[in-house]
């Protein structure tokens, strides 16, 4: 047994474990008396573990300030959410953590933010993408520099409206939540469905509802990026939003056929 220590309050809490034995979690500071909430208490950092030694990665980040650490890989990748309005960016975005730098990885056209919760051995990130008033979520899926609603890589004719990404493994399948038809986006929570996509390539054959056609075509979807301006929002209604995104591939896909299960 061995204990990681704090960052100078009195608790520690790991959010997630990789392969090579390296930890990422929260810590309270030393102005802290106990618990930090996690969820954007300025009293509550990030922090990652590695070989003996506990690192702040709220203060030493360069380009942004890790806010959560969701997803975790081998290669000592971390996403989450970030503050990236000291640089004139979103109170908070998805990011993608590498070697000390957060890169922010924006969010879908029309939307204000955006947080990621898992990261695959190929960097491939899925998450939530939000609107500006918090009321509606978008699945996404990131890579090299690029963000796609997972909505636009399915069948027209899918039985949920994808909400939120969940999770990634190395086969490039996606398991996350989702709506059905007629049911609003805010109601995830309540009414939501499980779902699990398959990719449509080559390594997932003879899988309805995959155009198998588009699979060698050289057009990528186009990036979608926030053009909204951010709106001001108060620690609690940060807070809130935080919380509620935290709820819950090889080259890029061209689609993917579907499989859900009700919650």
């Amino acid at each position: 047994m061995q204990d990681l220590g704090t960052l100078g309050g009195a608790y520690g809490f790991p959010n997630r474990l990789n392969n090579r034995g390296q930890v990422v979690g929260f810590s309270s500071l030393a102005a802290s008396p106990g618990a930090c909430f996690i969820e954007f208490d300025p009293n509550c950092h990030v922090f990652l573990w590695d070989s003996g030694k506990l690192t702040d990665l709220t203060t030493s980040t360069i380009g942004g300030s890790p806010i959560t650490p969701d997803g975790f890989n081998d290669a000592r990748e971390i996403v989450g959410a970030a503050d990236f309005s000291s640089s004139g960016g979103s109170p908070f975005d998805a990011y993608l953590w590498v070697n000390g730098v957060a890169t922010d990885l924006g969010a879908l056209g029309g939307d204000c933010f955006s947080r990621a919760i898992a990261i695959n051995s190929h960097a491939q990130v899925v998450g939530n993408s939000f609107s500006c008033d918090g009321n509606f979520d978008h699945a996404f899926i990131w890579e090299n520099g690029s963000i796609i609603d997972l909505n636009t890589l399915i069948p027209a004719d899918s039985s949920l409206q994808l909400a939120g990404g969940s999770d990634v493994n190395d086969r490039g399948e996606i398991a996350g939540i989702g709506v059905p038809s007629g049911v609003p986006p805010a109601n995830l929570f309540t009414e939501g469905h499980a779902f699990l996509l398959i990719p449509c390539d080559e390594n997932h054959p003879g899988i309805e509802g995959c155009d198998y056609d588009m699979v060698d075509g050289s057009d990528m979807p186009a990036t979608q990026m926030a053009t909204t301006a951010k709106p001001v929002l108060s620690p609690d209604s940060i807070r809130q939003l935080m919380q509620s995104a935290g709820r819950r591939s090889k080259p890029w896909y061209r689609g993917f056929g579907a499989q859900t299960q009700p919650k």
